[in-house]
């Protein structure tokens, strides 16, 4: 696949390396392009003599996700309310060993957090004659939103399940990247995954982009594509202002103050988290496989507001999903995904989403 329509300057692109190096550690930066990453990387996804990797969707939702400190139990780190800036207030002395015994004065100081962006992505699915699964996101960012989004990130099980990218207009996108094993890393994740990466092109004085092109500011939208092979489930996406500065500042911070903040350095914890479809499931993964993964989904959808636990079409979708994780179907045979007719109609753009992923992949 090339490159994307729009290049970036030699100054630009190492400019995003660093950005991207100071807020997601161990993260392998490629030239712009997608390729399969093969191998013991991908099989590293797969347990040892497992049939099925490992649920991203099921392991998400067995855990609290990272969220900004809501200062209970917290000294040094607190929330403003009204902007949802981060406030930092520590003692000048915090270095000294004595610092809690005998504070001096404070050092105050306000860090602008990247999550004040409001993502809606309409996605569309269809499968080609030759097999090939085409999804087309139209990424929104709501009226209200303080930020615009400059950087998105789709984290996927494999791969080896994505052929091509596109790119929006002014946008790029990174080689896909495995996420790091080590538990300290940022954008640590377990089970671990291949993040989709595009960035904002920005400002590019070669080609003669103007400052801000490419962002989805409130109440605009761009529309990129995933090309593959893999059946739609539910994957989670990070959008997020793409400010560099923001990872800097969090960084820079003493230990005792970042280990109050860590959770904002790890994947997620200064982006806002969706789940939408993307290419999650192999051609040939098992109808109670992909059942167990959609129920986890829904569980996270309702947790994160994107599903309502009391819709009529979510509580019929459970239930379908709990016979096809059970292995039988109310008829005795399960049936093809295809051939599911729901008895109540997907009711918002959500509920529409996990119909496709019912239909077109159990």
């Amino acid at each position: 696949m090339d490159g994307g329509a729009y290049s970036v300057s030699l100054s630009l692109l190492a400019s995003t390396m660093r950005s991207l190096l100071g807020l997601f550690s161990a993260v392998l930066i490629a030239a712009p392009q997608v390729s399969g990453v093969h191998g013991a990387q991908t099989g590293a996804l797969r347990g040892a003599g497992a049939s099925e990797p490992p649920s991203q969707a099921c392991a998400f939702a067995a855990k609290a996700q990272p969220s900004v400190p809501n200062g209970k139990g917290l000294q040094l780190v607190s929330v403003d309310p009204k902007t949802g800036d981060l406030v930092v207030s520590y003692p000048e002395n915090i270095y000294s060993p004595s610092w809690k015994e005998h504070p001096g004065p404070l050092h105050t100081e306000v860090v602008k957090l990247g999550d004040q962006v409001e993502p809606e992505v309409i996605v569309d699915v269809h499968q080609d004659e030759s097999g090939i699964y085409r999804y087309r996101y139209t990424v929104t960012n709501g009226g209200s939103a303080r930020q615009p989004i400059r950087e998105w990130h789709v984290v996927l099980p494999s791969s080896d399940l994505v052929q091509t990218l596109q790119d929006a207009r002014f946008w790029f996108h990174m080689a896909p990247s495995m996420t790091p094993g080590d538990p300290r890393a940022l954008a640590y994740l377990n089970p671990p995954g291949f993040w989709m990466t595009w960035l904002s092109v920005g400002r590019d004085e070669v080609r003669g982009t103007p400052e801000g092109a490419g962002d989805i500011t409130a109440g605009s939208a761009a529309v990129f594509g995933i090309d593959g092979r893999g059946k739609p489930g539910f994957a989670l996406n990070l959008f997020d202002d793409g400010d560099p500065a923001i990872a800097g500042e969090l960084g820079d911070q003493p230990e005792p103050v970042y280990e109050e903040i860590r959770s904002l350095m790890l994947l997620g914890g200064i982006s806002q988290q969706r789940w939408f479809l993307g290419p999650v499931f192999e051609p040939d993964a098992s109808s109670e496989y992909v059942a167990r993964d959609l129920s986890c989904a829904v569980r996270l959808l309702v947790r994160n507001h994107q599903l309502d636990a009391n819709s009529r079409f979510v509580q019929e979708a459970e239930e379908t999903l709990r016979q096809y994780a059970a292995g039988s179907a109310a008829a005795g045979q399960p049936l093809k995904g295809s051939a599911i007719e729901f008895r109540n109609k997907p009711a918002t753009e959500m509920e529409r989403q996990l119909g496709l992923a019912i239909t077109m992949s159990l």
